[in-house]
């Protein structure tokens, strides 16, 4: 029988047949089309979703004008000129994405009081979250603007695209003058909400004018401002009803763009999957003629087919999930549910600003290289793509550019840290490779020589796959992780690869199997203590592994990133739980969303942090601790646990490595440098790409 018939059925919208309901989000920036050394991953991470059969493919922001709408990333272009390598480089997004049967939407934007220019305009006089004295509009400006979007709407009909989706959430121009804290104007503009809509409409009016009646118009608004005093589903329901039939889909998000996290424009591993979709019923429920889409943490088939059905929304947009795994829609549509890769939502796509307390710090682009003052530069100068040498060396260091430091994905190596596939060479024969270590970096190391043609045989130690990363199976807010170790086990099974457990990696094993090319890939081992009485705490692992062993009162000696999300779970099960940090801030190596999703969550769960002491000793009944002035204290508990970081097992690296005997290796994953899945799974990827 079928599965998920509501979430693959059809929808026409506008003479356009949307084949199934799944369309791919509006991630990274239209203007990355402009960097020779990215564009052409960035057209194929498009490509790439239309080919994974979704209905619809939207291309990320762009402004709509270079005037009080400018960014310091895109040299101002003329929309009125429909020829040349910006119109062209724009229009391939089109091209690639409507070969593969896929509606093709660009996705504009306003940003009005937040826009990066000298001067911004928006609703009414005031300092925005940048600093910069923002003048109200006048009725001159708005009708300029107006003209803009039509001029835009053009442009983009003419580079051929099927629709346009207005970007009016997130604290962007057309919320501004929707929330009533933002917008305060005495005038026909302000006050009422169908003042309030006045000008928001005017703008969906000429986007019409300029697309005509035969292409697609999307409004993405958010269900609420999380703004004191702003914009509530209330707003968003009554508005919704006023341009009901204006637009031809009603696009749910939320929040602030300033305030990523904490006003769920971007959930976390602790937030509920599909948190606006309880909005999108709301506004489904009361507008007669526009569709009704919702974005925001969805990453299941079963999911995404019982809002359908259950009437909330009438399509489901993934953004995350799309570069977690673009074939979503194929494997839904296959009977391959269970092999999709789904978001973990950790944030390395889409780092953002941190939010927590008075750490607030927005995310700012890393600087353009020397003598660029745009990326549109960048094009104009028609710079040559890297070769293999440069992309390897750029790998290792980690080295970004904006835009493509925004897009790497922590499960799907394939889209990032700006790879080119093509570019790694072509194996020479089919190889007999090892792989020893069964982690996320050895699974991906197999998967990926698997692929690439070579004979592969992975062992491990233990009884199951998934090192390291197993503990997710026993942390509710890790299941997304869980997830993908099963994934990987399935795909491994599917692959061909020869999976050993319970096998020591010897001499004698190395022998035996004669691989051509071994792959190290053993993990890390816990950071030696130097404390006394260590003995006497719990290993952090332990607790997940063996929670029989945990008290009730728990103090964790560590406050790194493995520490705090520990004292998250113990506390979630329950437990009383104090931190100890010898430094002043929790886990400093944590930043952006990620840092302020698990402050925030400690907070929540009333996990007490003690910053600037250090451990003496660690007894079984508690902690001597002593502080920056030499005082010393002791803290009770039932349990310690201590959180003290990993390192690589250089030494049992070091003894396969001679068991080899001159057979090449690598060393990948925590092994060679502990570190997160993303860098294993990367590692993993890199290394079986280089075996020729």
């Amino acid at each position: 029988m079928k599965k998920f018939n509501s979430l693959l059925s059809e929808l026409k919208i506008r003479g356009y047949t949307y084949r199934n309901r799944i369309v791919t989000g509006p991630t990274l920036f239209a203007s990355a089309a402009f960097i020779p050394e990215i564009s052409e991953n960035i057209y194929r991470m498009i490509e790439n979703r239309a080919k994974g059969g979704a209905a619809a493919v939207m291309v990320g922001e762009i402004g709509i004008n270079f005037e009080e709408c400018g960014s310091p990333f895109t040299k101002p272009f003329d929309y009125n000129i429909t020829k040349g390598p910006v119109f062209e480089a724009l229009a391939h997004y089109a091209t690639v994405i409507k070969k593969h049967g896929s509606i093709a939407l660009m996705e504009i934007c306003h940003e009005g009081s937040e826009c990066e220019v000298a001067e911004p305009y928006g609703p009414i006089d005031c300092v925005n979250s940048r600093g910069k004295t923002v003048k109200a509009m006048d009725e001159f400006t708005m009708h300029k603007i107006c003209d803009d979007f039509t001029r835009v709407a053009v442009f983009f009909k003419a580079a051929g695209f099927d629709g346009i989706v207005l970007h009016g959430a997130h604290g962007f121009l057309i919320q501004q003058f929707i929330s009533p804290a933002m917008n305060q104007r005495k005038d026909q503009y302000g006050g009422s909400m169908q003042n309030r809509a006045r000008f928001p409409i005017m703008i969906l009016e000429a986007l019409r004018k300029g697309l005509g009646e035969d292409r697609i118009l999307e409004l993405r608004i958010s269900a609420e401002d999380g703004f004191p005093g702003g914009m509530t589903i209330d707003d968003t329901v009554e508005f919704s009803k006023l341009i009901d039939g204006k637009v031809d889909i009603i696009h749910i998000s939320n929040g602030l763009k300033n305030k990523g996290n904490r006003t769920h424009t971007f959930t976390s591993m602790y937030d509920e999957h599909g948190f606006n979709v309880k909005y999108a019923a709301m506004v489904k429920k009361a507008v007669k003629k526009s569709r009704v889409a919702v974005i925001g943490g969805m990453n299941s088939p079963e999911f995404c087919d019982g809002a359908i059905v259950a009437g909330k929304t009438d399509l489901v947009i993934l953004s995350r999930q799309a570069f977690a795994d673009p074939d979503f829609a194929n494997k839904a549509a296959s009977g391959k549910e269970q092999y999709i890769r789904r978001c973990v939502r950790c944030f390395s796509c889409y780092p953002g600003p941190r939010e927590h307390e008075s750490e607030s710090m927005p995310f700012t682009m890393p600087p353009l290289p020397g003598g660029i003052t745009s990326l549109l530069d960048l094009v104009l100068q028609q710079q040559a793509p890297e070769t293999l040498e440069e992309m390897l060396k750029r790998i290792d260091s980690n080295e970004m550019m904006s835009p493509a430091s925004m897009g790497q994905c922590a499960i799907n190596p394939a889209v990032s840290n700006k790879v080119y596939p093509e570019l790694f060479p072509v194996p020479q024969s089919s190889k007999k490779v090892l792989v020893i270590g069964g982690g996320v970096a050895g699974m991906q190391a197999a998967l990926t020589a698997a692929d690439r043609g070579h004979k592969v045989t992975l062992v491990e130690k233990s009884s199951q796959l998934g090192g390291v990363m197993r503990f997710a199976e026993f942390d509710a807010d890790k299941k997304d992780y869980y997830d993908f170790i099963k994934v990987l086990r399935l795909e491994l099974e599917a692959s061909g690869v020869d999976v050993i457990l319970n096998c020591e990696a010897d001499k004698k094993t190395i022998y035996q199997i004669a691989p051509e090319y071994v792959v190290i890939a053993i993990g890390a081992v816990s950071k030696p203590s130097d404390i006394e009485g260590a003995e006497n705490a719990l290993d952090v692992l332990e607790i997940y592994f063996n929670p029989h062993k945990v008290g009730d009162n728990v103090v964790i000696v560590g406050s790194g990133w493995s520490g705090c999300e520990a004292a998250i779970h113990l506390a979630g099960v329950g437990k009383k739980v104090t931190l100890i940090a010898r430094r002043d801030i929790l886990a400093p190596e944590v930043s952006g969303m990620s840092r302020t999703s698990m402050l925030d969550e400690m907070d929540r769960r009333n996990v007490k942090s003690l910053t600037g002491l250090k451990t003496e000793k660690i007894c079984r009944d508690g902690v001597y601790v002593i502080d920056k002035n030499g005082n010393e204290q002791f803290i009770k508990a039932d349990t310690v646990v201590t959180a003290l970081g990993r390192v690589p097992d250089t030494e049992k690296t070091n003894q396969i490595k001679e068991a080899c005997e001159g057979i090449p290796c690598k060393v990948v994953g925590d092994c060679n440098k502990a570190g997160k899945v993303k860098d294993a799974v990367k590692s993993g990827y890199i290394a079986a790409n280089l075996i020729i």
